[in-house]
């Protein structure tokens, strides 16, 4: 945005220093002076920060090309309107009075003058409305950037949660499951090895006076020892995981975490259903 106001700045001065110097020379202190004064007030124009040293410095330029215009050479009129037009740039005031300050010089220049100081002026005006528009469009930018940064935070915040909440939810799960295996080990295999101790226990007590109802007893722990035996298989059986559910869901897990490093995106092919 600035750099366009001082490219419009150095074409205008460079134009009337070019002119100048083409014609008889006059009163060249003064002009180098008001020059160097107008040169170093723009220049810390864009080295400030306030607003309102802004429109400070900008006032001052305006009177000292009003002064020169007045006493000194009138081509320097020409530096006007891109001053007006910026202070414009930096208040709140409405279109009127700086396009009202911009066109009083009209009432003052002759005619040989009128046609440039418009050109200048016009473009000018360009220049000033391409800054101000490139002023609302980086605005705008910077305001949606601002808003996407939030939700890429927000987003990246809820990523984590999302983990934590799903580690918290895997431990849960294995949890669940043990008490569930625990659970059903103590209700199909602790009940019948209990069982069988107690029966044990009666069958030590009538080996000597009844080993037919021993020999019975002892059968029959055995038979409860072997069922109970097959509840322990049959469990693992059901919470043992196929080898090729487990080795594709390592693989699968291999691929995530390749695409999450690398940033490419993996896809893995397979038949049958894993859940089963």
């Amino acid at each position: 945005m600035e750099n366009w106001l001082i490219l419009n700045k150095l074409i205008i001065l460079a134009y009337y220093i070019l002119v100048y110097a083409g014609h008889e020379i006059r009163n060249t202190t003064a002009v180098v002076l008001c020059i160097l004064i107008y040169v170093s007030v723009n220049t810390g124009l864009y080295i400030v920060k306030s607003d309102l040293l802004k429109k400070g410095l900008l006032l001052v330029s305006i009177s000292v090309i009003i002064y020169g215009f007045v006493d000194i050479n009138a081509l320097l009129i020409l530096l006007l309107p891109i001053n007006i037009f910026e202070f414009l740039f930096l208040s709140t005031l409405g279109w009127w009075l700086p396009l009202l300050i911009a066109a009083t010089p009209l009432l003052l220049i002759n005619k040989d003058g009128l046609a440039l100081y418009l050109l200048v002026c016009s473009f000018s005006y360009l220049v000033y409305h391409l800054a101000h528009n490139s002023k609302h469009s980086i605005k705008g930018l910077r305001e949606v950037n601002d808003e996407l940064r939030e939700k890429v935070y927000l987003l990246t915040y809820q990523f984590d949660h999302d983990l934590d909440f799903q580690r918290q939810l895997n431990v849960l799960s294995q949890l669940e499951e043990r008490h569930r295996i625990a659970q059903e080990i103590h209700d199909r295999v602790g009940h019948a090895i209990a069982g069988s101790l107690i029966q044990l226990e009666a069958a030590g007590l009538l080996v000597e006076r009844d080993q037919s109802k021993t020999r019975d007893i002892i059968q029959n722990v055995i038979s409860v020892l072997r069922e109970g035996m097959e509840n322990i298989r049959a469990a693992l059986r059901n919470i043992t995981p196929a080898v090729e559910q487990l080795g594709i869901n390592r693989v699968k897990v291999l691929l995530d975490e390749f695409t999450v490093n690398n940033h490419l995106k993996t896809s893995l092919v397979y038949s049958g259903n894993l859940e089963r």
